[in-house]
């Protein structure tokens, strides 16, 4: 591994890996992608320890006063819209007639539209999640700050394996 961090730095090293044999060229390459894949696992992890346990602050202090809604796998609500809180960094944007575009404005956030949750990440990945595996429910901020402050683990656990499978 020492070998692999030490020819990143050196611009020359590819001169040097020429000479080498197959077998030593495969174990150095091998040894950089694990190297290379290993950065995103650790940003991953890192994030959902460091942001998943702040969401039900997060809720309290900046969620609005309303109901949410999903019935028939579209959401409804009574807080004006479109709801936005947040900062340039990451967005909550509530806007059930909205458009996905609206993300184009932040880093990153989540957009609740009437048939489906827009997330956009830092890295400026897109991935939407319809309500079809929703069951029907209605939800204000205290209920919905106490259900992720109760499930956060489980909700980790959704999120991990959606983002590896």
């Amino acid at each position: 591994m020492k070998e692999t961090v030490a020819s990143i730095k050196d611009a020359n090293y590819g001169q040097v890996i020429i000479t080498k044999s197959i077998k030593q060229v495969l174990w150095y390459w091998s040894k950089y992608l694990i190297f290379i894949s290993i950065i995103p696992i650790i940003v991953a992890i890192f994030a959902f320890t460091r942001y998943l346990p702040e969401s039900p602050k997060f809720i309290r202090d900046q969620f609005p006063e309303g109901k949410l809604t999903v019935k028939n796998h579209q959401l409804s609500t009574t807080v004006k819209e479109p709801f936005k809180t947040g900062n340039q960094d990451f967005s909550l944007i509530i806007d059930t007639g909205g458009n996905p575009k609206e993300l184009d404005k932040v880093t990153s956030g989540i957009l609740l539209l009437k048939d489906k949750a827009v997330i956009k990440s830092q890295d400026n990945q897109i991935d939407t999640q319809d309500y079809k595996k929703i069951p029907d429910f209605s939800t204000d901020k205290s209920q919905l700050s106490s259900w992720v402050s109760k499930y956060q683990f489980n909700l980790w656990l959704e999120v991990w394996q959606s983002f590896w499978f």
